[in-house]
């Protein structure tokens, strides 16, 4: 969505804010998400980060991993339907969901698709 890309957009022009003020002290590893100064940010602190969200908003319990799968699940629901076919939308083909999955073997990226799409 929109709202992301903009996130996204934001966060890369502060980072290269911060990149410059830093100089040589900044690591660039170059990535989406790192701390202030270019190392990647620990998996614990992510997971930590979720769950504060979580109890404030009073959402379920999510298992973080499982964020991938979601977000597999979104993607396919924005399927059109053409004479009763589904479609998976343009560009989003089973190499990009493989990646998206962490390149599971294609058994259990069909099983996936299969429950998305209740076939």
């Amino acid at each position: 969505p929109g709202f992301v890309a903009q996130c996204l957009i934001d966060i890369k022009k502060e980072q290269d804010e911060v990149k410059e003020a830093l100089g040589s002290e900044y690591t660039d590893y170059n990535l989406i998400m790192a701390t202030t100064f270019g190392m990647p940010i620990n998996s614990s602190y992510i997971r930590d980060q979720l769950q504060k969200v979580i109890d404030r908003e009073g959402l379920p319990d999510v298992v973080f991993h499982s964020l991938r799968h979601t977000s597999v699940t979104y993607k396919l629901n924005e399927q059109k339907e053409e004479e009763n076919k589904i479609t998976i939308p343009e560009g989003v083909g089973p190499e990009l969901l493989m990646k998206v999955l962490g390149n599971p073997e294609m058994a259990a990226l069909l099983t996936s698709l299969a429950k998305t799409m209740k076939v």
